[in-house]
């Protein structure tokens, strides 16, 4: 449908002086236009986003790692161990 032609008088002209319109059709029919492409990107984006998969995180590093020499568990970031005193690589 085309809206383009709605308009309403606000002030009838005369002889010298134009005629005071408004012109509500082409805001109609641009308004129409908007919705429609905004909805239909709407559904082009849940679709992308519905066939995207979601990847899994990876696992958390573990906090602890046993010593080597006592086999005791230790924090990962230690350079000695708190048990036994060696040297962590």
């Amino acid at each position: 449908m085309d809206f383009s032609d709605l308009s309403v008088t606000l002030k009838s002209g005369t002889e010298t002086i134009p005629a005071v319109i408004l012109n509500y059709g082409l805001f109609v029919n641009t308004a129409i236009d908007f919705v429609i492409v905004a909805f239909a990107l709407f559904l082009l984006i849940r679709g992308i986003n519905r066939l995207s998969r979601k990847q899994e995180a990876p696992p958390p590093a573990p906090p602890t790692k046993d010593c080597p020499e006592c086999a005791m568990a230790i924090p990962t970031k230690a350079k000695r161990c708190g048990y036994c005193n060696a040297i962590q690589q």
